[in-house]
């Protein structure tokens, strides 16, 4: 793709998302026409390119043009109007339930001082930089993507990242009982091992309620036992190996 082809399609996907730097990363993913985002900032200036967005301030309406979409015009902004004095990201969207949700999967991953962090970054998950670095893609994709009020955020991939191809929407019961158990050696979800036998027992829960689903010799059979009665009974649950 030529470069300034390229910067015509990051104009228009910013004028869409509010952000050149995520607009950036959406096309060079497959075009790969810089190398980084400073290689592109420099493209554009010696070739006196520039790319504005057009906003309306919150509290006064009036029209922004910035690198950035903003929700309030510098008057406003920098705290000259009394209740606005300390505006940040997060206003208008703060009250959003996913905006907690999308703040909870940034902490867990790279806050190494949030309780959970170790069950989380501290294990090697991730969250995609898309969805890291701008709340109102992570809005984006939850709203097409089955989002609805008492709903929580699932991994499919128990181990994978916070990732649209990895994640969903399910009820708190799917989530709790997809969830890692901490004291569960056997590795897989719902398979654990007798205390008196040398054997590994699979478990499927729903809805608060735990059921048996036998006793087999190895934990992989357990695994692809749980996965079948999971497929069979087109359950919501994630399956360990099928």
């Amino acid at each position: 793709m030529d470069k300034f082809e390229f910067h015509k399609l990051v104009d228009g996907i910013a004028e869409e998302v509010g952000s050149v730097r995520v607009a950036f990363r959406i096309c060079n993913i497959e075009a790969k026409c810089f190398k980084d985002e400073n290689s592109y900032r420099s493209w554009k200036h010696y070739n006196g390119l520039k790319t504005v967005i057009v906003s309306n301030c919150m509290k006064c309406g009036v029209e922004i043009k910035d690198k950035s979409k903003r929700r309030y015009c510098g008057k406003h902004r920098k705290g000259r109007d009394g209740p606005l004095k300390r505006i940040t990201i997060r206003d208008g969207v703060s009250s959003n339930p996913l905006y907690n949700t999308w703040k909870g999967i940034r902490d867990r991953c790279r806050n190494h001082k949030y309780k959970n962090y170790r069950n989380y970054g501290g294990r090697g998950i991730k969250v995609c930089d898309l969805w890291y670095d701008s709340f109102i893609e992570f809005e984006k994709w939850a709203l097409a993507n089955g989002y609805a009020k008492g709903l929580q955020i699932d991994r499919i991939n128990n181990n994978g990242n916070y990732e649209p191809l990895n994640c969903r929407y399910v009820e708190p019961y799917i989530n709790a009982a997809n969830r890692r158990s901490v004291n569960n050696t056997s590795g897989f979800i719902g398979v654990h091992k007798h205390t008196n036998a040398n054997s590994y027992r699979a478990i499927i829960e729903i809805k608060g309620v735990r059921t048996s689903l036998g006793s087999f010799k190895s934990k992989n059979e357990a695994a692809i036992y749980r996965d079948k009665y999971i497929i069979e009974n087109n359950l919501p649950h994630t399956k360990n190996i099928l």
